[in-house]
C-alpha cells in the first residue's frame, strides 16, 4: 500500500491506496496553513504516523496546493499559502518522515487521480481544471504528469483574459482571479448586496430562482468556457476534467455549461472535446499523490 496525503488551503486530507487502486482509507482535517510551513509539514508527519499505525505502506506522496519547482521541490510562492516565500518544503517533508517522499502540486495530481481511477478513463491525454477557492491545472500525457521544464506545467489558473484584478503570479486578470470561489462569490455579493456566502450556496440560490446568483455563475462560466477553450486549442486533450468543489457542488450542469460554450466556437472537433466531472470528489489530490508514490517508490 501507498499513502496520499493532499495539502489544501483548508483542508489536509489522506488517502491510502492498494497498487491495484483500490482505496482503503481517506481521512480530512483542517490543514492551518495560516499557521506556516514548519507547522504544516509537522501536521502532517502527525498525520502520516498516525495512518501508520492503522495500515502498513511503505511510501508516499504529498500533494500540495503551490507550484513546485521539480529540482529543488521548491514553493517560490503560493495564492493559496499566504507568507510561504521560497519555502524547501520537499528537504522538510523528507527529513520529517520516515520513509520516501514524492512531491507534487496538488492539481496535477487531482488531474492524475482522474485519469486513473476517475472521468479521464485513462486516455491518452487528459487535462483539466480544479475549481476551488481559485483555480488549478494540470495535464496528463500517457499516464504521467506533463510537468515542463522546471516542474510549472500546467499553471492554467493563470491564463490572463483580462486586465484586472491583479494576481498574485505578478500579472492580471488570471482565470483563477475571475472564475474560482471567491471570485464568484464576491460577484454575487456586488450584484446582490448580500452577504458573501458559499459557492455551493450561490448554486443552490440560483436554482430557487436568484436572478444574482444565476448572473454570478453565467459569468463564472463564461470565464471558464474562454479558459477551457484556450487550453483545448493548445493541448487537444482526449477528456478534459473538472475537479473541486465548484464542479461536484454543480455537477453536470456545468460540464454541460461549458460543452455548449465550446460547440462552434473553435475548430471543428475540438469543440466536441468531452467534458466531464470529477468522480474522485475531494479527495483526488491526494489518490493522485499516492499513484505518485506508487509509481516512484
Amino acid at each position: 500500500m501507498v499513502l496520499g496525503v493532499d495539502l489544501g488551503g483548508t483542508n489536509l486530507k489522506a488517502a491510502v491506496v492498494e497498487p491495484d487502486g483500490r482505496i482503503v482509507a481517506t481521512t480530512s482535517e483542517p490543514s492551518l496553513v495560516a499557521e506556516g510551513p514548519e507547522a504544516a509539514v509537522a501536521r502532517m508527519t502527525a498525520l502520516v504516523e498516525r495512518l501508520s499505525l492503522e495500515h502498513d505502506f511503505d511510501a508516499v506522496g504529498a500533494a500540495v496546493c503551490a507550484p513546485i519547482e521539480k529540482e529543488t521541490g521548491r514553493i517560490a510562492k503560493s495564492a493559496s499559502l499566504p507568507g510561504w516565500v521560497d519555502v524547501p518544503v520537499g528537504d522538510m517533508l523528507e527529513k520529517s518522515m520516515s520513509m520516501p517522499v514524492t512531491l507534487e502540486n496538488d492539481a496535477a495530481s487531482a488531474i492524475l487521480a482522474e485519469w486513473w481511477l476517475g472521468a479521464g478513463n485513462q486516455e491518452p491525454v487528459v487535462a483539466g481544471l480544479t475549481l476551488g477557492t481559485g483555480v488549478g491545472g494540470g495535464l496528463v500525457v500517457d499516464g504521467k504528469i506533463f510537468s515542463g521544464a522546471r516542474g510549472l506545467a500546467g499553471e492554467f489558473g493563470h491564463i490572463s483574459l483580462a486586465d484586472e484584478p491583479e494576481c498574485t503570479c505578478g500579472f492580471s486578470g488570471c482565470l483563477g482571479r475571475l472564475a474560482g470561489g471567491t471570485a464568484t462569490g464576491a460577484r454575487y455579493e456586488r450584484l446582490s448586496g448580500k452577504e458573501l456566502v458559499r459557492t455551493d450556496e450561490i448554486i443552490r440560490r440560483a436554482e430557487n430562482g436568484d436572478t444574482a446568483a444565476q448572473e454570478a455563475l453565467e459569468t463564472t462560466v463564461d470565464y471558464l468556457v474562454r479558459g477551457v477553450r484556450t487550453i483545448v486549442n493548445l493541448l487537444n486533450p482526449d477528456v478534459f476534467v473538472l475537479c473541486g468543489g465548484l464542479s461536484t457542488g454543480w455537477g453536470e450542469p456545468l460540464a454541460e455549461a461549458i460543452g455548449a460554450g465550446l460547440k462552434d466556437t473553435t475548430f471543428p472537433g475540438l469543440d466536441e472535446t468531452p467534458i466531464r466531472i470529477s468522480k474522485l470528489g475531494t479527495f483526488a489530490g491526494a489518490i493522485g499523490a499516492a499513484r505518485l508514490a506508487l509509481d516512484n517508490r
